[in-house]
């Protein structure tokens, strides 16, 4: 959650607002951000209650943030080319309620057990081809163009202009669903880490899903990809995580 955070703030991230539902340390983990006021703390009310996450921050601080990101711990928002941070890019979408950022999967890279460093150093690993699970979304909103979240990947934006619609990084209009009508990484992505290591995966799965009561069955192809490419996106940031996260150590001791 740390390397998270910091990473977050490399990018441009000013403020987290994080419903937390697990049952560890993490409160305690987040104090000195909580103190500063870097992160808002939730406790989440119940299991698989993610969305009503969402729906209580646009109900309740919608007009504290100018873009918000609706993602998750294992998502890290990066950006591409360019763009060292997220708000360079969000200047060229102000007319825009949201944008969406399509989703990178990862797997585990080979890793059986939770490895020393970075999550971002450590899992390298994306399919070769991009395939139907890259067409999700994930989305930086406008919250006061926002109604409410219909799901973890889609919105319902208040009709204030013609443009109530989210749209890529290349300005296509995403319909309905909470996909994209095509794959586009040239900006911004969603480095999706959703298994890690085995070890981590098996945890994962274990607690259930986030957005309902149900369980999902252990896939290893989601561990281990038939066809796995090298993707280094993230690797750009590692020495800056490393440094914010040696000043993170030397402040909390």
């Amino acid at each position: 959650m740390v390397e998270w955070i910091e990473f977050h703030k490399l990018v441009g991230v000013d403020r987290f607002y994080i419903y937390d539902a697990a049952t560890d340390n993490t409160r305690k983990l987040l104090k000195p951000y909580i103190e500063s006021g870097e992160v808002v703390y939730f406790e989440a009310l119940e299991k698989g209650c993610q969305n009503q996450c969402y729906n209580h921050f646009l109900s309740h601080y919608r007009n504290k943030s100018r873009w918000v990101a609706i993602i998750d711990a294992d998502e890290f928002i990066v950006p591409v080319g360019k763009y060292n941070t997220i708000p360079e890019l969000l200047h060229e979408f102000e007319e825009y309620p949201a944008i969406g950022a399509n989703w990178i999967r990862y797997d585990s890279n080979n890793h059986v057990t939770k490895p020393e460093g970075l999550v971002i150093e450590n899992y390298t690993q994306v399919h070769a081809d991009f395939c139907s699970v890259n067409l999700i979304i994930k989305s930086i909103v406008n919250p006061r163009k926002t109604i409410c979240s219909l799901s973890p990947h889609e919105c319902l934006f208040f009709p204030l202009s013609s443009k109530r619609y989210a749209v890529t990084e290349n300005f296509e209009k995403i319909p309905g669903g909470g996909r994209s009508p095509s794959v586009s990484t040239e900006k911004i992505r969603i480095n999706h880490y959703y298994s890690k290591s085995l070890e981590e995966y098996k945890l994962k799965i274990s607690r259930g899903m986030a957005d309902s009561m149900q369980y999902r069955p252990i896939r290893m192809e989601d561990v281990c990809f038939e066809n796995p490419m090298q993707d280094d996106s993230a690797l750009r940031f590692v020495e800056m995580v490393r440094k914010s996260l040696k000043l993170f150590e030397s402040y909390s001791d």
